[in-house]
């Protein structure tokens, strides 16, 4: 491909990437009212526009799964369903099967319907920090109760152990399994909606004192939601603040980088030209970039920061595939208003792959506000998509040290994702487009990025930081 049509195609990506709220096939299947109900031949008739739809925008659908096999598990969902089917019911299935795929971009199906019935009931009062196979750490009590607060740890709901939950639940996500179990503690409200588990809810727990409780505590209204959503506005402002700076105590500066979007009233531009500007003028002993709670967005944003802290040749990844189809052709000039963007893709015949090759490394740019001294990045199970990228860049090519636990998704991964509407349920799936290669280029390397240093979490202090801060002030 020529150079300049690769800088239009990436010029495109970091535009599109704004786009991805529409949903493909909505126009031509939303009815006056939605259904609550549809019968098994309409859900059937949907599974198959899920699968032909997929089967032809996917570069590799059956990578995880054989086509015989997810045909298997279609037929054993639906000999467990009545002649008429919930929505509900239907989300569920379709939740499955697409879990089946194994890949951590495709998420939790939705329908319009459902998730206003969800807004109307009753939602399990918590919100969760962390999640394991022993239990949920409390990140917000949202109850009226207040029986738990920030840093207790959810045990069992209804007698069930939060091990048995994670293993029922996860079955509706793909990906890791540190990632299913944090996906479950994170959609826990509508999966017990969704099951028809309803408020009173039966808790085990232990409490931030370390006392072991149990207790009945009823679910949060609707009502309730507007002044619960200001008090979660305010306590967790950090994670709502896509990037912040500070210099620590010990004169180390410190990033926390929470989301891969350009805020207009900071832009990162300028974000990282006024922090750094501090960050030298301070003399600053290291640098800590924190990414453990960062979801992903616009890479080239955070390729932005690289020349500030490194100056090594490296690559965020090796290439890609990008599947030609008729779906995401449309996908994409909906999203664009008619355009047909890029062109080569619109030129190119449908079931037909294609494949960038990134061979080259970067040199990051020069840089006069360029920090040279000791940069430490913190990863975890939340570093995902985007983020997921850019710390396997960073770790492959060691322009930082990274410290924490394992991100969410391998370093091969399918992506560029987009919406579209199944047409009787007028359930909204998502699928991908593309498949990304590991910045070292090893297709067969299935791992999530690994730490440098692994630091498990632990309950009463913020062990990864602490280590990377320990790391700065040795004579390493």
């Amino acid at each position: 491909m020529k150079k300049g049509i690769i800088t239009a195609f990436f010029s495109w990506c970091m535009l599109f990437a704004t786009a991805q709220s529409f949903v493909l096939y909505k126009e031509a299947t939303t009815k006056e009212k939605a259904p609550l109900t549809i019968s098994k031949t309409a859900l059937i008739k949907d599974i198959q526009f899920w699968k032909t739809t997929l089967e032809a925008s996917h570069v590799n659908m059956y990578h995880a799964i054989s086509k015989e096999s997810l045909n298997q598990l279609e037929n054993k969902l639906l000999t467990q369903l009545p002649k008429e089917v919930s929505i509900n019911q239907a989300i569920l299935v379709i939740g499955k099967m697409a879990a089946a795929l194994n890949e951590g971009h495709l998420g939790l199906p939705s329908a319009k319907i459902s998730d206003s019935l969800f807004q109307q009931s009753l939602r399990f009062p918590y919100l969760i920090k962390s999640s394991n196979q022993l239990g949920w750490e409390i990140d917000l009590d949202i109850s009226k109760e207040q029986y738990l607060k920030k840093g207790g740890t959810i045990l069992s709901i209804n007698g069930k152990n939060i091990a048995a939950i994670n293993q029922l639940y996860g079955k509706y996500f793909g990906g890791l399994a540190s990632w299913k179990n944090q996906q479950v503690a994170t959609y826990i409200r509508k999966l017990l909606f969704l099951h028809g588990v309803k408020s009173p809810y039966y808790i085990s727990a232990v409490n931030a004192e370390g006392k072991k409780i149990q207790f009945k505590v009823k679910g949060y209204n609707q009502q309730q939601a507007d002044s619960i959503n200001k008090a979660m506005a305010s306590i967790k402002r950090t994670q709502i603040i896509p990037y912040s700076f500070e210099l620590l105590p010990d004169s180390i500066a410190y990033i926390r980088y929470n989301n891969m979007t350009n805020d207009p009233s900071n832009p990162f531009s300028q974000f990282l030209a006024e922090s750094f500007t501090k960050i030298n003028a301070a003399k600053a002993k290291g640098l800590i970039i924190d990414i453990r709670e960062n979801g992903g967005g616009n890479s080239a944003l955070a390729e932005l920061m690289i020349p500030y802290f490194s100056n090594k040749p490296y690559r965020l990844t090796a290439g890609m595939k990008w599947k030609v189809s008729e779906p995401y052709k449309q996908f994409m000039k909906g999203s664009q208003g008619g355009k047909e963007e890029p062109a080569f893709y619109f030129t190119m015949q449908n079931g037909s792959v294609y494949f960038y090759d990134n061979k080259d490394l970067k040199k990051p740019l020069e840089n006069s506000q360029r920090f040279k001294g000791k940069t430490a990045l913190l990863i975890g199970p939340n570093t995902f998509s985007s983020a997921n990228m850019f710390s396997d860049g960073i770790k492959t090519y060691q322009l930082a040290k990274v410290f924490g636990t394992p991100t969410a998704e391998p370093g091969n991964d399918y992506g560029e994702m987009f919406n579209f509407m199944l047409p009787n349920s007028q359930i909204i799936a998502r699928g991908p487009s593309k498949m990304f290669f590991r910045a070292d280029g090893n297709e067969k390397n299935s791992d999530a990025i690994l730490p440098d240093v692994l630091v498990l979490p632990t309950k009463n202090k913020d062990a990864v930081l602490e280590k990377a801060k320990e790391w700065i002030n040795s004579k390493d």
